[in-house]
């Protein structure tokens, strides 16, 4: 066999929906929103192990792989983030700031490349 020197294209990142990208999003914010809650009644840390699994899903998206994502989810979701993790410098959990931050990065560059227009 003789070698032509080119090779096959590498396959690149697997798209993310939007079909599958909003539904994590809702389910990242209102786990954010419990682990919080969570974290400020020292109840059980059930949230806070969901969340952890949400974050493992997000943190692997490139925003170049997420197909028209729901601008306001993106928001939504980085908020609630943001909020967790101002709480969590009370009582840190090293692992799930981690994610939490390995996650805003990916959601802050998707607000970059689609701002977010609401309406007021």
């Amino acid at each position: 066999m003789i070698s032509t020197g080119s090779r096959a294209p590498e396959p690149g990142p697997i798209p993310v929906p939007a079909t599958v990208s909003t539904p994590l999003l809702r389910r990242c914010t209102a786990l954010a929103a419990q682990a919080r809650v969570e974290l400020l009644t020292e109840s059980h840390r059930s949230a806070t192990t969901e969340l952890d699994g949400v974050l493992r899903e997000i943190e692997t998206w490139a925003p170049e792989q997420v197909q028209a994502p729901d601008t306001t989810m993106v928001a939504l979701a980085a908020a609630a983030l943001q909020d967790l993790r101002e709480r969590m410098a009370q009582a840190p959990t090293s692992t799930l700031e981690g994610r939490i931050s390995r996650a805003l990065d990916v959601l802050h560059a998707l607000m970059a490349s689609a701002p977010l227009r609401a309406l007021a």
